[in-house]
């Protein structure tokens, strides 16, 4: 296999900090063609099963939308997206994707033209340059997961629940990646690195637990807590974004 290695460092800077993999069109299709052939492995912090909790909307806040999956998005669900930078996003309602729906299969509006963001969640996958592989990581523990002592961002109480999995998720998960080289606009979501790189250790070791608690009781906590808190204390916890 060629040293496809390289292409980590291959990056440009667009809308500040922001990195994206630039790459030639021989380049993308080398590049595709070795994500097709690495082997799959799951993180050992990462379970297999997952099952969507009901009413649960802790996923519903952020996706993205391929190409392809825009042009088969019907158009009158188009006026909830939103372009910035070449990707188109789902407007937001109360911090809650648009699509959002509490009495629709898996709360969502849009289930049938759900992008590969969404279907690929709880998980997400990395390329791992260090031992030529793709590895399955749980979002809930990714570096992106906001404030983990108090509430990850990415939190999934479904996550260790239900039946296996890991079929669907390594065929979607690899999928995701042939998109995200094939699109450019959309290169800036594709890891690579060692999957070490992208845990939260605090989120790994403060995290309340989604393993064994459901989101029912978990919600049932937190608003325990809130109600605990004086006055001053609740201000300056909104404040920094801890609630």
């Amino acid at each position: 296999m060629k040293n496809w290695k390289r292409y980590a460092s291959q990056t440009k800077i667009i809308s500040g900090t922001r990195k994206v993999f630039s790459l030639t069109p021989e380049q993308e299709f080398e590049l595709i063609d070795i994500a097709e052939k690495l082997p799959i492995e799951w993180h050992k912090t990462t379970p297999r099963n997952f099952q969507c909790e009901p009413h649960c909307c802790y996923c519903c806040t952020m996706c993205w939308f391929n190409m392809d999956e825009i042009i088969k998005l019907p158009k009158k669900y188009h006026k909830g997206l939103n372009e910035i930078y070449g990707t188109f996003y789902p407007r937001t309602i109360k911090s809650k994707c648009y699509f959002y729906q509490k009495k629709k299969d898996l709360h969502c509006l849009i289930n049938k033209y759900r992008p590969l963001r969404c279907k690929i969640y709880p998980y997400f996958p990395i390329l791992d340059l260090k031992n030529d592989r793709i590895v399955i990581l749980a979002q809930d523990i990714m570096v992106w997961g906001g404030n983990p002592p108090q509430e990850p961002a990415s939190l999934c109480y479904g996550l260790g629940h239900g039946p296996d999995v890991s079929k669907v998720s390594e065929k979607l998960c690899r999928e995701y990646l042939i998109h995200s080289i094939n699109e450019q606009s959309h290169s800036r979501f594709l890891l690579m690195g060692t999957p070490e790189e992208f845990i939260d250790k605090r989120a790994l070791s403060c995290r309340e637990n989604p393993l064994y608690k459901t989101f029912a009781e978990c919600d049932s906590n937190r608003r325990k807590k809130v109600f605990e808190l004086d006055e001053e204390t609740f201000r300056n916890n909104m404040q920094q974004g801890i609630l």
